[in-house]
């Protein structure tokens, strides 16, 4: 009895050390307010009355590792609310969710959730130029937010055109705040590839 009460109290002690914050009930506010804020911009007018695409995957550790390539790459510069030294700890809690957006977790927007396969197949009848696929589509791929607190969110965005070839619009990871009630951009990390 006493071996198996030990058993429980580590196994507790170390799940609470490493647990992910749950806000569940914001994720579709973030998101909602960053894609209201993101897609206002110039660069995204020529989608205005096109259908947009999600890819359905959200791996939450791509927000991680653009967060930890850019705090490495510019040191203390900036706005760094999460630690290095607890950065290990995030990825393993990220490391195997594959959560899913669905349709309705984005009742604002004209968006259609896709799924890799499906991504795949769209890009091979734009690169051939198939009748139904005349048209320059935008492919977004939206990270559900981490919860560093009540009033910070990091997630990770990437928006590609899709026609002839893939063209990178934007990518990066982005520190959502809560200010006044609404979630705003504070400060974007880049990966290095693209910015």
């Amino acid at each position: 009895m006493k071996k198996t009460f030990k058993i429980l109290l580590i196994c507790f002690c170390a799940g609470c050390s490493t647990r992910k914050i749950n806000y569940e009930p914001h994720v579709n506010q973030v998101v909602s307010q960053f894609l209201r804020s993101e897609l206002a911009n110039e660069k995204y007018r020529s989608f205005a009355d096109k259908q947009i695409y999600i890819i359905e995957n959200s791996n939450e550790l791509k927000a991680i590792e653009v967060y930890e390539y850019a705090l490495k790459m510019n040191g203390r510069a900036g706005e760094w609310p999460i630690e290095s030294s607890k950065i290990t700890a995030l990825k393993d809690n990220f490391l195997k969710t594959n959560d899913k957006w669905k349709s309705n977790d984005f009742e604002d927007f004209s968006l259609q959730v896709i799924t890799k396969k499906e991504f795949a197949i769209m890009a091979n009848r734009c690169r051939n130029r198939s009748n139904s696929d005349r048209h320059a589509k935008l492919i977004i791929w939206i990270t559900k937010p981490i919860f560093i607190d009540q009033n910070k969110a990091l997630l990770y965005f990437e928006a590609q055109k899709l026609d002839l070839v893939n063209t990178a619009i934007d990518r990066y990871a982005v520190l959502m705040k809560l200010e006044s009630g609404k979630w705003i951009k504070k400060t974007k990390y880049y990966d290095g590839l693209y910015h």
